[in-house]
């Protein structure tokens, strides 16, 4: 399974120090050894006006489901822009809840410069590949 995370940011004002936290949550069902790793993400930009800002990324796994998130059980990895690319996290089979049910975060804590022009879209994306892994 490959998961592509995209992000367009709509500016409605002055960029200068503004901070937004986005949270993704996505269920996965597994009985056998996962392992997620990160590519292709960078900072937020436009052809006009470049990189107008940055993004810090969290990625943790939890038991349980989405609206009902038990204890984390693997992470966090963490990174900005294309720090993050090249993580992985690795979830053993052992580690994982009986009933195999978990949630896959991705947390994005956004910061803008002053770059950032009002009325103006952004992009961002990324991807997270979830690899099985047979023993």
């Amino acid at each position: 399974m490959i998961g592509n995370w995209a992000a367009t940011l709509e500016v409605r004002g002055p960029g200068s120090g503004e901070s937004t936290v986005h949270i993704n949550d996505i269920a996965v069902d597994a009985n056998t050894t996962l392992r997620f790793q990160t590519s292709n993400f960078a900072a937020p930009q436009s052809v006009r006006d470049g990189v107008i800002g940055n993004i810090a990324y969290t990625l943790e796994v939890y038991a349980g489901s989405i609206g009902n998130l038990g204890t984390r059980i693997a992470g966090p990895i963490t990174g900005t822009d294309a720090g993050f690319n090249g993580k992985q996290l690795l979830l053993p089979e052992a580690s994982q809840p009986s009933n195999g049910r978990m949630v896959i975060r991705l947390t994005r804590q956004i910061t803008l410069t002053q770059f950032a022009r009002g009325d103006t879209s952004y992009s961002a994306q990324g991807t997270i590949s979830m690899i099985v892994i047979t023993e």
